[in-house]
């Protein structure tokens, strides 16, 4: 029987986005609508909780290892994330309720990279388990592995799924660069949906089940674009000389948003999804570089 080690977070650290901080007991915000999680930080990673609404930031994670690569149920209660506080990078899942962090993964080898099935039945990761390489894995939300998707002598990773829970995308290096592929959640009828000499990566499923935004080197540098699910389609939103990564949508569907270092260090920006009233969400050039948002369900 798999063991599971459920770790108490003793403190969460609750700051204002002006860098006040409080030592009060933590009770999260009930308005979800507003909050979006990211990671943060130099030399340690920590992921942070923000409430637009109220100015406030909270430190989820604030402990000396790296947790990073949120990524939040369907219900939002509970958040996904990598973190190598183990020694290995494993999956953790932190219950915001209770205010419980467990270790789904146990596993002596890398894990990371969770993505929640819009159903709340799985979570997709990436594993280098198998000794090929990355590969693009599948457990149940309670931790059980379910085996591996991919099975390539190659990278895998970045796994994102349909709204439907029926397909996933996911970038992987096989084909020689960084293309996107898509494949049944059984594993089966793998597509390259990008097929470009250039880098194409780091995929996010829209909520309505229409497009892929996903990060590309094609046009010289990191750029955001969209895509239809096909592969079709293909638009580039940013048009900057800037570095534009980590697209993620929200809830609505209605915006992405992404990081960018237009502003000469990594801050995270929201845009309409036809790439139209890009706004900088904290400018915040005094804090650490932020990364890899996720707007709460």
């Amino acid at each position: 029987m798999k063991k599971i080690c459920a770790i108490f977070f003793a403190s969460i650290i609750i700051l204002t986005l002006a860098g006040g901080c409080s030592t009060a007991p933590v009770v999260l915000p009930a308005h979800p609508s507003t909050e979006i999680v990211y990671g943060a930080g130099g030399a340690e990673l920590d992921l942070y909780l923000a409430d637009i609404a109220t100015n406030k930031l909270y430190d989820l994670t604030n402990n000396k290892a790296d947790d990073f690569w949120p990524s939040w149920s369907p219900d939002g209660h509970l958040l996904a994330f990598t973190s190598d506080r183990t020694g290995s990078e494993n999956v953790f899942v932190m219950d915001l309720d209770k205010q419980i962090t467990t270790n789904l993964t146990h596993n002596s080898s890398n894990n990371g990279w969770p993505a929640w099935s819009p159903d709340g039945s799985k979570i997709a990761f990436v594993s280098d388990r198998s000794g090929l390489g990355y590969q693009i894995c599948l457990m149940k939300s309670d931790g059980t592995f379910l085996g591996p998707l991919t099975n390539s002598q190659s990278e895998n990773g970045m796994p994102t799924w349909s709204p439907d829970s029926k397909k996933i995308a996911f970038n992987s290096n096989r084909d020689g660069n960084w293309e996107i592929y898509v494949m049944n959640v059984s594993g089966s009828a793998l597509v390259n949906l990008t097929k470009n000499a250039k880098d194409d990566s780091q995929p996010a499923w829209s909520p309505d089940g229409k497009q892929i935004a996903f990060v590309s080197t094609r046009d010289g540098n990191d750029e955001i674009y969209v895509m239809n699910t096909d592969g079709s389609g293909l638009i580039n939103l940013t048009h900057n000389a800037a570095s534009d990564q980590s697209p993620s949508w929200t809830p609505d569907g209605k915006q992405i948003t992404f990081t960018s270092d237009r502003g000469g260090y990594y801050d995270i920006f929201t845009m309409n999804r036809d790439g139209t009233n890009v706004k900088q969400l904290f400018n915040s050039p005094n804090e650490p570089e932020k990364f890899q948002p996720q707007w709460r369900p």
